[in-house]
């Protein structure tokens, strides 16, 4: 790469940055503009949300994000890094916030020099992070999916235009358990040529990934109140596919203000806008709590995070 490649590729990220920066800005500009236009009525909201709901919405992302330490435990764990599952929470919990910060890439770089003190190649890493963000994303997508297709049909069929008939259903929800289990065994024979050890097991990562987001998207569902249960599938899948959505969008770090962009759109015939934001407001103080506690976790143990011992 020459000299103005170089400098191009400088300038681009630069623009990167100033975007995430200025995203940041406006989100919060907006929404708190937003807000302070509906004080009476978000003040009445908040108020309708007990300390109960907010302690059990706090241990499921407590126990939700344990489901991506684990994933990313099985993915170093396949190049042959080994250590105790709580250290890969620290490991978790010293990084996660990384991603709010402008730029999109602290929380990587952070883990990468973890991986690289614990004697993981360029190629290792990279791996690794392949694995760990194709289980995250893909089991989001999948969930969140497969619950419209199950509880939302009706938006299928308006956007499809094709006729609202159970064996139709059928054959959609199946096609997208089929997909996203075919590409995780693509991405698994592809993956175990070039390993130090065999992936975990297919029919684990679909199991932590399904359980993973169920028990985020319940976190999320028990803070409205006054739900029929028989609605907890809509919004496991309308918050899953929101956390997908806003981990692709690269310009908002930590997905903000696009996962509450489309919580809104998703239940935008279901409840107020104002109802929405001020929930999804709420879930993202949780999970940010959530991880300030995994972090926590990570400093009493920082000496235990690095280095571990690599398998020969």
């Amino acid at each position: 790469m020459n000299y103005n490649e170089n400098k191009r590729t400088t300038i681009k990220q630069r623009i990167l940055q100033a975007a995430k920066w200025a995203w940041i800005f406006l989100v919060l500009l907006g929404a708190g503009y937003y807000f302070y236009q509906r004080k009476t009525e978000v003040l009445e909201l908040i108020q309708t949300i007990s300390l109960p709901q907010i302690l059990i919405s706090a241990l499921l992302l407590l126990l939700g994000e344990l489901f991506i330490a684990l994933l990313i435990h099985f993915s170093i764990r396949a190049e042959g890094f080994h250590q105790p599952f709580i250290k890969t929470v620290g490991l978790y919990g010293t990084t996660a916030l990384g991603k709010y910060i402008p730029g999109g890439v602290w929380h990587f770089l952070g883990r990468i020099g973890i991986y690289k003190l614990n004697n993981l190649s360029n190629k290792q890493i990279m791996r690794a992070f392949i694995l760990e963000n194709y289980w995250l994303l893909s089991s989001a997508l999948f969930v969140g999916l497969e619950s419209v297709c199950l509880f939302r049909f009706e938006l299928i069929v308006k956007y499809l235009q094709i006729p609202n008939l159970f064996w139709v259903r059928t054959i959609i929800c199946t096609a997208v358990f089929a997909l996203w289990v075919i590409s995780l065994w693509i991405l698994h024979i592809y993956i175990n040529k070039y390993t130090k050890e065999q992936v975990q097991q297919l029919w684990i990562i679909v199991l932590v990934g399904i359980t993973l987001w169920v028990t985020v998207g319940l976190s999320f569902y028990v803070l409205f109140p006054k739900q029929e249960f028989q609605q907890a599938g809509i919004y496991i899948g309308g918050y899953s596919l929101s956390w997908a959505v806003g981990y692709i969008a690269v310009f908002a770090p930590g997905g903000i203000g696009i996962r509450e962009s489309v919580l809104a759109l998703v239940f935008s015939n279901i409840m107020p806008v104002t109802t929405m934001a001020v929930y999804s407001t709420m879930n993202r103080i949780i999970w940010l709590t959530a991880e300030l506690i995994y972090g926590l976790v990570g400093f009493i143990q920082k000496r235990g995070v690095f280095p571990a011992k690599t398998r020969e």
